[in-house]
């Protein structure tokens, strides 16, 4: 598994009419409503509040994660590798995540959409365990497909993502969601993606007919 040349994601933000620019420098208001909903379910199956939630996440890009966490009352720190994609928002920085030290203790929970899939193994796993460092409680969405992405590298069936990944939670003594395709794995629950509104329901934050 060769790791990805972290210049290649600054080449492709920094050029307007590249593959990445074009399909995430806009998104349309249902796809923004999904990354509402994902953050949402997040916060909801940890068993946390979302107003003044403190985020961290991962592998931000041009920041649409951020933008629905803060939709739903969080306070959001992202991290992205593209200094271009950072500038997007004052509250990105450009760094690597496989170096978190400087975010250790300071957050509720660490999120991540589609980061996992482009690092190799040993990435992961520097990522996850300074993600646990810097929140205790996870949640990840992983790709189910390698698609026309070629740093999609690291490709795991849901089960092999939970299995390379409870090691290192229960090292810490941690639980955490991998989101994975259309099902949702909470360790050592499983829940399916069907139970998330059951969740979402309880709170008064979120409408479920605009989201879903």
């Amino acid at each position: 598994m060769q790791a990805v040349d972290k210049g290649w994601y600054e080449q492709q933000y920094s050029n307007p009419h590249s593959d990445y620019s074009k399909c995430y420098r806009s998104i349309p208001d249902w796809a923004h409503g999904k990354n509402v909903y994902h953050a949402a379910s997040s916060v909801y199956l940890c068993g946390l509040d979302p107003r003044g939630l403190k985020v961290l996440d991962l592998g931000s890009g041009l920041g649409h994660f951020v933008n629905a966490f803060e939709q739903i009352g969080a306070i959001v720190q992202g991290v992205e590798i593209s200094e271009t994609a950072a500038r997007n928002k004052p509250n990105i920085d450009c760094g690597d995540v496989t170096d978190l030290r400087k975010y250790e203790g300071q957050y509720d929970i660490v999120f991540s959409s589609q980061l996992f899939e482009h690092l190799t193994d040993e990435e992961v796993k520097k990522t996850f365990i300074g993600s646990i460092k810097a929140a205790p409680a996870q949640a990840h969405f992983i790709a189910d497909a390698v698609g026309n992405d070629p740093t999609h590298i690291n490709i795991k069936t849901p089960q092999e993502w939970a299995e390379f990944l409870a090691p290192i939670a229960a090292d810490f003594g941690r639980t955490f969601i991998v989101w994975h395709g259309p099902l949702v794995h909470r360790n050592p629950v499983f829940l399916t993606l069907e139970n998330v509104p059951t969740f979402l329901a309880q709170s008064h934050y979120c409408n479920l007919n605009n989201l879903a």
